[in-house]
């Protein structure tokens, strides 16, 4: 499929692990994607303390859905 043609344009998902990558890399990666297609799913995965911290307006500004991951722990 070559992605020339309108018809073919690229749907892209986009997600983030918050706790591992710092909120400078979005904007990046956007760039960096707008060649090969849409991004049509943006989500931020992570713990409340990385929402409530420097993410919140970094996912905000480039329209990610922030989605709360829970921590699992080790088992027993």
């Amino acid at each position: 499929m070559s992605i020339s043609h309108p018809a073919a344009i690229l749907r892209i998902a986009i997600l983030v692990d918050r706790d591992n990558v710092s909120p400078g890399t979005l904007a990046y990666t956007l760039e960096a994607m707008a060649p090969f297609g849409r991004v049509v799913i943006r989500r931020g995965y992570g713990n409340h303390m990385t929402l409530a911290n420097k993410w919140q307006r970094t996912l905000l500004r480039h329209a990610f859905a922030p989605c709360l991951q829970y921590h699992a722990g080790r088992p027993a």
